[in-house]
C-alpha cells in the first residue's frame, strides 16, 4: 500500500500529522499535483462559454429568483460534465 497526497502546503501538513500518528508499517508516499483541488471558476467558464467574464457570470446568477440554488445547480452540472 501507499499514501497519496497532493503537493499543496496544507496537503503536506496533513500528511505529516497523519504519518506522525500512524501506527502501521512504513508506507511509501506518492506526492502528485493531480490530487490538488480544481479551479471551480475555470470549470464554470468552460461549462458556459458566455461566462468567460466572471462579473457577467455573477450578474446572470444573481438575477435568478434563488441565486444560491441556481449557482448550485449550474455548478453541479458543470462539475458532472468535467468529471
Amino acid at each position: 500500500s501507499k499514501f497519496y497526497c497532493g503537493d499543496l502546503l496544507r496537503h503536506g501538513q496533513t500528511l505529516t500529522n497523519f504519518v506522525n500518528g500512524y501506527q502501521g508499517p512504513t508506507t511509501p508516499m506518492v506526492i502528485h499535483s493531480g490530487f490538488n483541488e480544481f479551479d471551480h471558476v475555470d470549470i464554470l467558464q468552460k461549462y458556459n462559454v458566455q461566462w468567460q467574464n466572471f462579473a457577467q457570470m455573477s450578474q446572470e446568477i444573481n438575477q435568478q429568483n434563488q441565486p444560491n440554488k441556481a449557482l448550485q445547480k449550474e455548478f453541479y452540472q458543470a462539475l458532472h460534465r468535467w468529471i
